[in-house]
């Protein structure tokens, strides 16, 4: 049994075989009082992801009364690729324990995950076995009319096998191109260290 909405870019439908990438199971959902809870890391098409779980609705995202739900691309699992686009096929899948079905909910509308960036060690530093180094500082992409600046602060070590970092979800696509462009089309991205250390250990013998 299945309903489509026509003026709707959503698809709701029951079937009875359960999800097969990932899953999770709320004992009591009243304990639930966080407004965000994140799932674990799981692998699904090469990445790593985290479901998203909004118990009292993403206000946001206009889901008061409602429990959404959202997938998140963990941006550990982007590190060791070069920059490119991420094309997912999502379905939600609920549980209904009285009837033994699962609902499903698809958006079949194309969406582009948000914009992120990465940075890297130049090529001629390469870290020894036993040196890491400590970074700490804040990535800003640049409200060229104001001071309304997209900032999202950031910690990493990095060490011989973790020579970049990435940071996702930075500003929305969307939103870039409503508030983040000027006249020309250009973008400003602006990052700053606040504190950069290295520390070398030694084995005693």
């Amino acid at each position: 049994m299945g309903t489509c909405a026509a003026d709707s870019t959503i698809v709701e439908i029951w079937r009875e075989q359960p999800p097969s990438s990932y899953s999770l199971k709320i004992n009591k959902p009243s304990k639930l009082n966080s407004d965000k809870y994140k799932t674990r890391r799981f692998l699904s098409g090469g990445y790593n992801w985290r479901l998203v779980i909004y118990p009292k609705g993403n206000e946001k995202d206009k889901g008061n009364g409602f429990v959404s739900l959202y997938v998140e691309l963990d941006d550990t699992s982007l590190m060791s690729k070069p920059p490119s686009e991420v094309f997912a096929y999502l379905v939600f899948f609920v549980y209904n324990k009285k009837a033994n079905k699962y609902f499903t909910i698809q958006d079949v509308e194309v969406k582009r995950k948000w914009i992120s960036f990465n940075f890297h060690l130049a090529e001629n530093e390469k870290l020894k076995s036993d040196e890491r180094i400590y970074t700490r500082g804040v990535l800003r992409v640049l409200d060229p009319y104001g001071s309304n600046h997209a900032t999202k602060k950031f910690v990493c070590w990095h060490d011989e096998s973790n020579s970049s970092t990435g940071q996702g979800l930075l500003v929305s696509m969307a939103k870039l191109r409503e508030a983040y462009l000027d006249k020309e089309d250009t973008l400003r991205v602006e990052i700053e260290f606040e504190v950069v250390s290295s520390t070398s250990y030694s084995s005693i013998i």
